[in-house]
């Protein structure tokens, strides 16, 4: 998929995530209240995966 060439995990990865919690829910899999955990979750996840992917990307430079 180009869209994650493009831009960031979090912005590629959260609205998948939003659409399968709210499909779940709809199901009656899970509760409203376990979708909100999900939801909560999914972005600590994704957002700690993205920030270690930037500073991976990052190369220091000495000071002159």
């Amino acid at each position: 998929m180009d869209i994650f060439k493009r831009e960031p995990v979090r912005a590629a990865m959260y609205p998948t995530i939003v659409i399968v919690a709210a499909f779940l829910v709809q199901r009656g899999i899970i509760d409203a209240d376990t979708q909100a955990f999900v939801l909560a979750l999914a972005t600590l996840i994704v957002g700690a995966l993205g920030a270690e992917v930037a500073r991976s990307q990052v190369s220091p430079v000495g000071k002159s």
